[in-house]
């Protein structure tokens, strides 16, 4: 039982990284400019590869436990 609500816990955690992550990255954009859009996209693409990278960690981690 007690495994089983680490392994919960972890998953909760990762998720709200994941809401976290995008809003900082927008708040890091600037509102106007040429640069914006192209900022977006470079975003965009960091934020898939930081998922990744989260959601390998914690399934090592989970498997690992």
């Amino acid at each position: 039982m007690k495994h089983e609500y680490r392994k919960t816990k972890n998953i909760l955690f990762a998720l709200s990284l994941f809401f976290l992550l995008p809003v900082w990255a927008v708040a890091q954009l600037p509102q106007t400019g040429p640069n914006s859009w192209k900022q977006l996209f470079s975003g965009i693409t960091q934020y898939v590869f930081q998922l990744g990278m989260a959601v390998a960690v914690i399934v090592i981690i989970s498997s690992g436990v």
